[in-house]
């Protein structure tokens, strides 16, 4: 986590990377002038300077101010979700700090402007096919669907809970079962599959942790430009239209044949791989590893239960060493052993034995 945010911070401050992350986004909507992307001045830019077009627009969370038509407004946000849907679902490329700073509407060419690219997020193809399907998913509540894509686009390790994920991710997709897609919150939904994620020990990668808070972001600035309007029904007919072009027969054979590919590749490594084991079998060389992390647990809580007793057992013995040793000084006869200075000594060497004991447990660390 440390390292990718360092990653990311140094990323930031490297503008001659912001700017050819600008120059990637301007080629993202290469003929589409409704999206304005500033130009940046290579001559005069350097790691620590970064020199581009200067455009000026209104916040999109200041709209307010311009007093637009509801109709306007509708427009604006639905440049604001084609802007994304471009970026994460088609390029695989995408703006990961969204702030309302950094997307103006530029009111003389009624335009969307996005600025600041120091802070991007990348999805491969199979990544963006995923996140697809999850969305697909949320919107027909097919729990199916999404835990499948959960498991393709995070780490899980093979402790997980099969049956307990399913049912919290089911939890909530059905609860949403009842309500109307406009009403839908993504943000919320996707929180709650990030902290479901978590609660199973499942790691996320972080350009998914980007994407998850991009989305949120989004829909925060969509419901600033009009309580109304809903990120997911804004997104229902790119959603379609993305469906449309999963199921398209030659992009469906485009896919096959890279399956095919990898498949092939398989096979031909296979026999390979076969004679391999066979010859560290016959040369008594094969190791078969078996992790048992539940075992070392257990033995970690015996450890800690053992330690416990033994504590309530020297604290115990103490106690009644000590007791005794006063009774016999109270009412003892007067010898050696029950006099003061026995007593101050036999008290001494039981209590620092005790300490001994103690410290042993605590060293250990199972306590």
């Amino acid at each position: 986590m440390m390292e990718e945010l360092a990653e990311s911070i140094k990323n930031e401050l490297d503008y001659i990377e912001e700017g050819r992350n600008m120059e990637t986004v301007q080629l993202q909507f290469q003929g589409n002038e409704s999206f304005k992307i500033p130009d940046v001045f290579w001559d005069y830019t350097t790691s620590h300077i970064l020199t581009m077009e200067r455009i000026e627009g209104c916040k999109l969370t200041s709209l307010n101010e311009l007093h637009l038509q509801a109709g306007e407004k509708r427009k604006i946000a639905d440049l604001l979700v084609e802007a994304f849907i471009t970026q994460i679902l088609r390029e695989g490329f995408f703006h990961g700090d969204p702030h309302p700073g950094n997307l103006l509407y530029l009111t003389d060419t009624k335009q969307l402007g996005l600025i600041d690219f120091g802070q991007m997020g990348r999805l491969s193809s199979e990544m963006r096919y995923d996140v697809t399907s999850l969305m697909i998913g949320l919107m027909n509540e097919d729990t199916d669907q999404v835990v499948k894509a959960m498991y393709r686009l995070t780490d899980v390790p093979a402790s997980v809970d099969e049956k307990k994920f399913y049912s919290d991710i089911e939890r909530i997709s059905k609860k949403y079962s009842h309500v109307p897609l406009g009403e839908m919150n993504f943000g919320i939904t996707i929180s709650e599959l990030f902290a479901t994620a978590q609660d199973h020990r499942i790691r996320i990668p972080k350009d998914f942790l980007m994407l998850g808070k991009t989305l949120i972001t989004v829909e925060g600035i969509i419901s600033e430009i009009d309580p109304t309007l809903n990120l997911l029904t804004l997104a229902k007919p790119y959603g379609e239209q993305l469906v449309r072009e999963r199921y398209d027969p030659l992009k469906m054979g485009k896919r096959f044949v890279e399956n095919a590919e990898d498949l092939t590749g398989t096979l031909l490594n296979l026999p390979g791989k076969i004679e391999d084991v066979l010859e560290k079998t016959s040369e008594g060389n094969l190791k078969v590893e078996i992790s048992l992390s539940e075992i070392s647990d257990i033995f970690n809580k015996i450890d800690r239960i053992s330690n416990q007793v033994s504590f309530s057992l020297t604290l115990l013995a103490f106690s009644i060493v000590v007791l005794g040793l006063i009774v016999g000084a109270t009412f003892g006869t007067d010898t050696f052993l029950t006099s003061i200075h026995a007593l101050e000594i036999g008290f001494v060497i039981s209590f620092l034995m005790f300490l001994w004991i103690i410290y042993s447990i605590l060293k250990s660390g199972r306590f």
